[in-house]
């Protein structure tokens, strides 16, 4: 997270598939998962992993289900431009 981003900027680091998974992590493995997260290469530590646990769950609050199954689907994900995706043709 930059130090001068929002509080939001921590999901925003994460892969969409990294989002999901987190999204369908049984409650008390959150922290845990975040963490095994952060220490892969993609992410470089670079994680605050106790700042991306709460918004999981608030995100889980906010779709307003305890259940797990299908609803993480239906939460939009920033998608990830790549640098080569991003450039004109032409």
């Amino acid at each position: 997270m930059k130090a001068n981003g929002t509080y939001h900027d921590g999901l925003a680091l994460l892969e969409p598939d990294d989002l999901a998974l987190l999204l369908a992590t049984e409650p008390a493995r959150v922290l845990g998962t975040v963490l095994s997260l952060n220490r892969e290469v993609r992410y470089h530590n670079s994680l605050n992993a106790v700042v991306i646990a709460e918004l999981v769950f608030r995100l889980r609050q906010v779709v307003g289900t305890h259940s797990t199954e299908g609803w993480a689907a239906n939460i939009p994900v920033p998608s990830k431009v790549s640098p080569a995706s991003s450039g004109s043709n032409g």
